[in-house]
């Protein structure tokens, strides 16, 4: 009865799993999804390559897919397939999903105890019905989420804690298994890396375990160093991933030259795919106005599309039109906190309250750089941005919070 009434009543992430795992079956089930989980499950084209690259991991054929995919999916995904099929790929990305939405309320109750921002942070998770649905599908979006929500809760964390160091060693951890699945994130480990080197440089308390710090390092970015030496080994590229450059030139330059040159996509294509790194560029700087207006209006696209995957294996016309509906108002919110956010911000740098300043920026550059680098992208739904969600729920609650406060008001209790 103790544990029962612990649970139910003392345990709030018990509560939201709960209200999370209800969501989750109410839409996969009414609507036919789970059933049908052995013809979904590889209809992207994408999820071949994962597939392929895993079993290159494990020993089962070559694959020309390692160059553009990197090894942590795919050996997970191999994995999971030995151990319990596809519902075991399915398993494994559902406690993916499900652990994400609890990290995301956790990560909101250090920062507020208002009901109202915590409720409202959960129901807008288990309402985005792309990353539920993304949970049938053999592609990284539920792993880079999982991995996503760990990032913001300990970036929350450290600023919660006086002896924040181990937390920090944790962030970049996590930050390198990020950039074995989304290589967007090495710039932001590059960063971290820095930023931690001039913390350690400036404390002479520090100077004398810098060796054990540097081994310590390397055992963190090991996952980078591995993916590295895959690449250097089978490809003689050193580079995580060639997945940027070819999707720099088969999407964003394609559509830029079709913009043009008023020809097809496909045409467009056919055309670059000759192109090399030198001509891309000067092509990039030649037609630098329609570049820009065709990256602006990519992002635009971006975050404004509905979802592709309600749609499969059949048309569902209710939650099709219900995520064209929440991202316009995803779109709204953005604008929306602008006033907040620039308020919070002029506070903290007029108070030297620089640790609210620096939580904003450590939340808001993951989320920037992957807003900006969508722009490289078109013709995938909200696919591309969804794994943005955990970040900006946590971020706009922290300014919503703090907005309150220096404005006099108070949510707490509410």
């Amino acid at each position: 009865m103790k544990i029962k009434n612990y649970l139910l009543y003392k345990n709030d992430s018990f509560l939201v799993a709960l209200f999370l795992i209800l969501i989750y079956f109410l839409i996969t089930l009414s609507f036919g999804y789970l059933q049908n989980l052995e013809t979904i499950i590889y209809k992207s084209p994408d999820t071949t390559t994962y597939k392929a690259v895993g079993d290159w991991i494990w020993g089962e054929g070559d694959t020309i897919y390692t160059i553009s995919r990197p090894f942590l999916y795919p050996f997970i995904l191999k994995l999971a397939l030995i151990l319990g099929g596809i519902y075991g790929v399915w398993i494994m990305q559902f406690l993916f999903w499900l652990i994400a939405g609890i990290l995301i309320y956790k990560s909101i109750s250090l920062i507020t105890s208002s009901k109202i921002l915590k409720t409202s942070a959960v129901i807008i998770y288990s309402t985005n019905f792309t990353l539920m649905l993304i949970t049938l599908h053999a592609l990284t979006e539920s792993l880079s989420v999982f991995l996503i929500s760990i990032l913001v809760y300990f970036f929350v964390k450290q600023l919660y804690t006086k002896d924040n160091k181990y937390l920090w060693g944790i962030i970049i951890l996590v930050t390198s298994l990020l950039t074995i699945i989304k290589p967007t994130f090495q710039y932001i480990l590059v960063l971290i890396l820095l930023y931690r080197f001039i913390i350690i440089i400036k404390n002479p308390k520090n100077s004398y375990n810098l060796i054990k710090r540097f081994v310590l390092v390397i055992i963190l970015i090991s996952p980078v160093i591995i993916q590295l030496s895959i690449m250097v080994h089978k490809h003689d590229e050193f580079t995580i991933s060639k997945i940027g450059i070819n999707t720099f030139q088969k999407y964003f330059l394609t559509r830029v030259y079709s913009e043009i040159n008023d020809i097809s996509l496909s045409q467009s294509r056919e055309i670059l795919i000759t192109y090399d790194k030198k001509q891309m560029f000067e092509f990039l700087i030649n037609n630098l106005s329609t570049s820009l207006y065709v990256f602006s209006k990519d992002i635009l696209e971006n975050l404004l599309r509905g979802s592709s995957y309600t749609d499969i294996p059949n048309k569902n016309i209710f939650l099709t039109l219900f995520m064209k509906i929440i991202n316009k108002i995803y779109f709204l919110l953005h604008l929306i906190i602008l006033l907040p956010f620039y308020k919070v911000l002029k506070n903290g740098f007029k108070n030297n309250n620089w640790e609210n300043v620096k939580l904003i920026f450590y939340l808001s550059l993951p989320f920037l750089f992957l807003i900006i680098t969508s722009g490289i992208t078109w013709g995938q739904g909200d696919r591309i941005l969804s794994p943005t969600l955990p970040i900006w729920l946590v971020l706009y609650t922290f300014v919503l919070e703090r907005y309150f406060i220096i404005s006099g008001k108070k949510l707490n209790g509410f």
